[in-house]
């Protein structure tokens, strides 16, 4: 069939709720180019009406990459390698990068340099999606601006801070130290949640299915859960909602209980490989830091934590966890609750790093994860996170919608979640940040607001800073 015309439009910029193609719409192969990276070409059949839903709408997103113009040329007269067949559908979701091994030949970074950032990248980095490289002079403006605002955000910060962004409209990244291990704290909770709506997806449970707390449940922090007596029932969704909304610890073992830290472990390794450390449950975290006191802690019970924590002090906190076990410390133990708390960090567990989890988070939003209808479910309960409102939503602009989780532990604070706004044409972004090495939490969330207030500063969310 003859062609009048042909669009060329890079495959990161398909639109995961795209409307449905008429019956008339052109047909896709898609090329290879050295600097686009994989593009959709579209040949347009003769006759085909202008004013065409299908075509309007390919026509403004190739619009939308200039770069695409120049190369138009070359693309369609075939000198251009081609990759492979295919006819997208309205739900069809383009690839996303995954941190990668270190590249062998050493890469340029920052500053007026873009490229793919090596999974060891020095502490901050922006680049491209790895199925797109464009080059320098192609790139928007916020990236190299929002990097900046990161750096000088970390100068002013009295501990550390990290942050990985992605823009899932292109594929652009920016690192701030995303590629260090980072603990994660409640940020974890993500995970089991998916890990719960897998099995509702695949109609092992429902939602609204009875869970028995048992005293062996319990954990001190936020939440109603702790509220119910051994014995009571509660359903799934209450569970799910006070784990992501609340931050509940006792929600959260009792949904790993159900599901299994196994199954929450291999969803993290299969959507972050090699980029999060081992989940463990809440119960084990106050187990393996007490442990750092004394190996009795392996024992304590659910009403053990809750009597530990209600004491005032740090130090009647260890003359508790030592009175309920009858142990003392040994010599080499950790004899205070920061000591212990910064030999449980160096264990990693429940850590990883910031672009791992970028990109788990980037594959929910996507639609790799969940189907529809669960990712809806996750999104929305994200949206209405009660423990946040300080940190990097407080710095976004007020009409952008920040589906998120965030993560408090002793000077560990972090938050993370997916970004959609109209300014940005409705296309997510995702957003991970943490804090260490100060135990304020009115500076943290200072400094996670702040991250937000970059992006903001940046440009990202106007025409010009994203051209």
């Amino acid at each position: 069939m003859s062609t009048s015309m042909a669009l060329a439009v890079p495959v990161s910029s398909w639109e995961a709720h795209e409307p449905a193609l008429t019956d008339a719409a052109p047909v896709p192969m898609r090329v290879s180019h050295p600097q686009l990276g994989t593009i959709e070409i579209w040949a347009v059949p003769d006759g085909m009406d202008a004013t065409d839903p299908a075509l309007v709408a390919l026509q403004q997103r190739a619009d939308a990459f200039p770069a695409v113009t120049a190369a138009q040329t070359a693309l369609t007269s075939g000198t251009a390698p081609r990759v492979a067949a295919s006819t997208p559908t309205a739900d069809s979701i383009p690839p996303i990068p995954v941190p990668s091994a270190p590249a062998e030949a050493p890469t340029s970074t920052l500053r007026g340099t873009v490229a793919p950032a090596p999974r060891s990248a020095p502490p901050s980095t922006v680049a491209p999606a790895e199925s797109m490289a464009p080059a320098a002079a192609s790139v928007p403006a916020w990236p190299a601006r929002l990097q900046a605002e990161l750096e000088a955000l970390d100068a002013r910060t009295q501990g550390e801070v990290g942050v990985y962004v992605l823009d899932l409209a292109t594929g652009q990244q920016v690192s701030h130290r995303a590629n260090e291990h980072w603990y994660l704290a409640s940020m974890v909770k993500v995970p089991v949640a998916l890990a719960v709506l897998q099995a509702v997806q695949r109609g092992e449970l429902t939602l609204d299915d009875p869970m028995t707390v048992r005293a062996t449940d319990y954990v001190d922090g936020a939440g109603q859960t702790n509220r119910r007596g051994p014995g009571q029932t509660v359903t799934v969704r209450f569970l799910l909602e006070q784990m992501i909304v609340y931050s509940d610890n006792t929600a959260t073992d009792m949904l790993i209980r159900r599901v299994g830290l196994d199954t929450i472990n291999a969803l993290a390794q299969a959507h972050a490989p090699s980029g999060l450390e081992p989940i463990t449950t809440l119960a084990d975290v106050r187990r393996r830091l007490y442990g750092e006191i004394t190996p009795a802690a392996s024992e304590l019970a659910g009403s053990d934590f809750l009597r530990i924590r209600r004491q005032p002090a740090d130090g009647d906190r260890v003359r508790e966890l030592l009175r309920i076990t009858g142990a003392q410390p040994a010599p080499e133990a950790a004899t205070t609750l920061n000591d212990a708390y910064d030999r449980y960090y160096a264990t990693l567990a429940n850590a990883g790093r910031l672009d791992a989890f970028g990109t788990l988070l980037a594959h929910v939003a996507q639609g790799e994860v969940l189907d529809a209808t669960r990712t809806a479910v996750l999104l929305d309960i994200m949206q209405t996170v009660r423990t946040g409102d300080r940190r990097i939503k407080a710095g976004l602009p007020t009409n952008a919608r920040f589906a998120h989780k965030t993560g408090t532990q002793r000077a560990r604070f972090c938050d993370g979640g997916i970004v959609f706004s109209q300014q940005a044409q409705g296309q997510p972004l995702v957003v991970v940040a943490c804090t260490r090495g100060d135990a304020s939490l009115g500076r943290a969330e200072r400094t996670l607001r702040g991250v937000g207030e970059a992006l903001r500063e940046s440009g990202y969310f106007t025409e010009q800073g994203r051209s």
